[in-house]
């Protein structure tokens, strides 16, 4: 028998172990084996400003994949699946209007919330937790922590964007669909 006959079938399953592996990780952090590792949001004043980055990314590889618009927010994700545009209806008050933020995928966005809270508070940052930001049917699945330890910036605590429900106002704010 050649060292190669040895060596193949212990690459291959070397792999097959890694991608179960991988795939079985996921399944037990999001309870479902669709990836979702939360969103990198960033605030602009508007749709036409969000067209206008859109159409200086495209060059590079960044496409939008989608807007959407939750509540009093419009949100346009992007193809690489973690960035997303955020501007906001008139109807939002100024002072939340300017807030970039970290989406992080949780079971319980409540309770890592009051954990985070907690430990920022614990290391002299002071905290709010709130959960009024969004519709009232996402009001135990999203959970904004604002704290002086980001600077104009939030965490978002959601759960898995399959937990979420539907994406409500779905559509395409480029001409390419």
């Amino acid at each position: 028998m050649s060292a190669w006959e040895i060596v193949w079938p212990c690459v291959g399953i070397l792999v097959i172990g890694l991608v179960s592996g991988f795939y079985i990780g996921q399944f037990c952090r999001n309870k479902i084996p669709i990836i979702d590792w939360g969103h990198r949001c960033f605030v602009v004043p508007n749709e036409r400003a969000t067209k206008v980055l859109l159409a200086l990314l495209k060059p590079l590889g960044l496409r939008e994949n989608f807007t959407f618009s939750p509540g009093k927010t419009n949100q346009t994700v992007l193809n690489d699946g973690t960035t997303v545009f955020v501007w906001f209806d008139e109807s939002v008050p100024i002072e939340l209007q300017k807030k970039n933020g970290i989406s992080i995928v949780t079971k319980n966005p409540q309770a890592e919330a009051l954990r985070w809270g907690k430990e920022l508070q614990a290391r002299g940052y002071c905290c709010v937790i709130r959960d009024d930001v969004f519709p009232p049917k996402w009001s135990n699945k999203v959970v904004v922590l604002e704290t002086n330890a980001l600077v104009n910036s939030v965490i978002v605590f959601r759960r898995h964007s399959l937990d979420m429900g539907g994406r409500p106002g779905l559509r395409k704010i480029t001409s390419e669909w």
